[in-house]
């Protein structure tokens, strides 16, 4: 069977006709009843905390993850810090800012003013802060994208060799509402980054591996592939249309003032990840250059 390690496919193509060729295995009544419906109609659900998400029905049945690479373990960006350290403290500190800034824009204090639930985490990862999520798609073709095109810092190159990964995950959208929701639709406006990219967050603890959950796919790279996707998405600009709130988190990354009741916050919400006294990562982080203040 291609598609394993030992038997990649081909090529990404190669595999994007085999996943688009394959029957949904259908994980609930509701699906089962939406499988052949218009895939741009949103569907209203609430969580357990009553807050109203939306998520296109067809959406409902497979996400994915693209990488260009084998690695041994997929796990968010916060968890791929050192557990514990003063670095991993100040991402959730940086969260946090992120967190407060965005719920002060008029635009997002109305969304959920009308009982809206904004995933302030999932957008955060989305935008390029550590946070505790994943970044998934809804959409094969922008898995495919990101599995074979990396980011240098600047621009999308192409992946000239080596093996990729797709990874795909059936959610269950609407069967686990009484229990902590591990899945957001973070593609909707006013978010345009996201939404080009049907973006979906996929919310994980320390020491989850994403590697268990999902099914992964393998393909060899080529360059002529990743060519033709870069192309196709103009090297990831229409990916990434909107600036500001990209700007944000550059303007909290540079941020080395820092609140020193967030901080309390932050580090009494996560105690299970610090295990050093608190005036401990306080000094710490002050002997590399951050200042506190107190209002």
């Amino acid at each position: 069977m291609k598609g394993t390690k030992e038997k990649p496919f081909d090529n990404i193509f190669e595999l994007m006709i085999a996943l688009k060729s394959m029957t949904p295995m259908l994980i609930d009544p509701m699906s089962q009843a939406i499988e052949h419906e218009n895939v741009d109609v949103l569907q209203e659900i609430r969580g357990s905390d009553n807050k109203k998400r939306y998520i296109h029905k067809k959406e409902m049945l497979e996400l994915y993850r693209g990488e260009p690479r084998i690695y041994d373990s997929c796990r968010p960006s916060l968890y791929r810090l050192e557990i514990g350290s003063d670095e991993q403290l100040l991402y959730l500190l940086r969260l946090e800012e992120f967190r407060h800034a965005l719920s002060k824009n008029p635009a997002i204090a109305a969304i959920e003013h009308e009982g809206n639930f904004v995933d302030y985490s999932g957008l955060a990862g989305h935008y390029g802060l550590h946070s505790d999520t994943l970044n998934l798609t809804a959409s094969l073709d922008m898995a495919a994208f990101f599995a074979c095109c990396s980011f240098d810092g600047a621009t999308y190159c192409a992946v000239e060799e080596g093996v990729g990964v797709v990874y795909k995950l059936l959610r269950l959208a609407l069967a686990d509402l009484k229990t902590t929701r591990k899945y957001e639709n973070i593609g909707l406006p006013p978010f345009d980054r996201p939404t080009k990219q049907r973006a979906y967050s996929f919310k994980m603890a320390a020491g989850e591996d994403f590697i268990t959950t999902a099914v992964p796919y393998y393909f060899r790279q080529s360059r002529s592939a990743s060519e033709r996707l870069l192309l196709d998405y103009e090297k990831g600009r229409i990916l990434i249309p909107d600036k500001p709130i990209a700007n944000l988190v550059e303007r909290i990354k540079m941020n080395f003032t820092l609140s020193y009741k967030a901080l309390c916050h932050v580090y009494e919400k996560n105690t299970v990840l610090f295990d050093a006294n608190l005036e401990i990562y306080i000094n710490r982080l002050r002997a590399k250059g951050f200042s506190l203040i107190t209002s």
